[in-house]
């Protein structure tokens, strides 16, 4: 499964012209977009918990 569709690949291309330190930042963005869905996820799952 190593095809990527042409939304990946320009997503790749620009990821790789960020500094290192965007990267980070972007890392960091992108887990806490991660942290925020399993949590709004548990919340729909278990509203009364």
């Amino acid at each position: 499964m190593n095809q990527k569709n042409p939304d990946q690949k320009e997503y790749i291309k620009i990821i790789r012209k960020m500094s290192p330190e965007d990267r980070l930042k972007k890392c960091f963005e992108l887990n806490d977009l991660t942290k925020q869905l399993f949590l709004t996820g548990l919340r729909n799952r278990f509203p009364d918990y």
